[in-house]
């Protein structure tokens, strides 16, 4: 399993399946000059305790029933016999967290043996038993780095799945990758922000340099989410923009029903100056029924994008 890191192949697939617990999702995405275009696409509801994302617990109940419905959805969009993809789990399967050191370590054996130990007390379940992924994402007072944590029983059903179905995976990410890699596409410089809906909850996603930064989960009662980007901001401001005082987003990306106007309105509260919003349908993609994607499909296409990235 390639888990968070890309493949040194020359191409990731084109093609990415969502994962989550109430629908599934199959996109196929083209190239058409400097914009991409839906070549392929199916959605469909997944039945309740089909999928059952969790860090701790086993997330696939019945294996053979989840595959046949995730076969079915493949086939929908004509994908049947497609096997190379790019594939989004749900991001209650794994633990994102940013971990930082006193010290830069000395080695790589060493840097991963003290991600390892930092992850292992954060989430408290020993390194040996976990699958982590890491990003550094800048020194600033001191070295830090996203870590994506899974753990290898979970990582298992997942791959077991994957195998059922014969396919091969060229990338398997929580979704939130997959909303901040439209970024990929955004030529506006500087620190940008990828905001997906989930519900009850939000995930909010900091990215620079083509790098995500910071992962945070947030309140999703829309008469909440402004103070929540508010406050949400000032911890960028204070702790991860590269100094306080030059702290500012240039570009957000609303997934779901979040009004993305309303969010760069709270950011521009907090930090001073108002960034632009990135909207993939129309901006980065036709969609060709000429409506707005649903946001699995969203998350899904962005991940296929990642076929042309550098």
């Amino acid at each position: 399993m390639t888990f968070l890191n890309r493949l040194t192949r020359p191409r990731l697939p084109r093609a990415a399946f969502v994962l989550d617990a109430a629908e599934l999702a199959a996109v196929e995405v083209r190239r058409r000059g400097d914009r991409f275009v839906i070549g392929a696409a199916s959605r469909a509801p997944l039945a309740p305790g089909l999928l059952v994302p969790s860090f701790d617990q086993p997330n696939i109940p019945n294996l053979g029933e989840l595959a046949s419905v995730v076969d079915g959805t493949a086939r929908a969009a004509g994908l049947g016999r497609r096997q190379r993809w790019s594939i989004l789990l749900p991001e209650q399967s794994v633990k994102s967290l940013v971990v930082t050191f006193d010290s830069v370590p000395a080695s790589r054996d060493e840097l991963r043996e003290m991600v390892g130990w930092k992850v292992e007390r954060m989430v408290g379940v020993p390194a040996s038993e976990l699958r982590i992924a890491r990003q550094f994402v800048g020194s600033g007072r001191m070295p830090r780095f996203l870590a994506v944590a899974m753990r290898n029983s979970v990582a298992a059903q997942y791959d077991e799945l994957i195998a059922t179905l014969g396919w091969n995976a060229g990338l398997i990410v929580p979704r939130f990758v997959g909303e901040a890699a439209w970024f990929d596409w955004d030529s506006v410089p500087g620190d940008k922000l990828a905001i997906g809906s989930r519900g009850a909850t939000c995930q909010a996603s900091f990215v620079r340099d083509g790098e995500l930064l910071l992962v945070r989960s947030l309140d999703g009662d829309p008469a909440k989410l402004g103070d929540e980007v508010y406050r949400l901001m000032l911890y960028y401001r204070d702790r991860i923009a590269e100094a306080p005082e030059r702290a500012a987003i240039s570009s957000i990306l609303t997934c779901g029903a979040i009004d993305g106007e309303r969010v760069s309105s709270s950011v521009a509260e907090a930090l001073g100056t108002r960034p632009g919003v990135v909207r993939p349908v129309p901006d980065l993609i036709d969609d060709v029924e000429g409506s707005t994607l649903a946001p699995a499909l969203v998350a899904a296409a962005g991940l296929a994008t990642q076929a042309w990235s550098s």
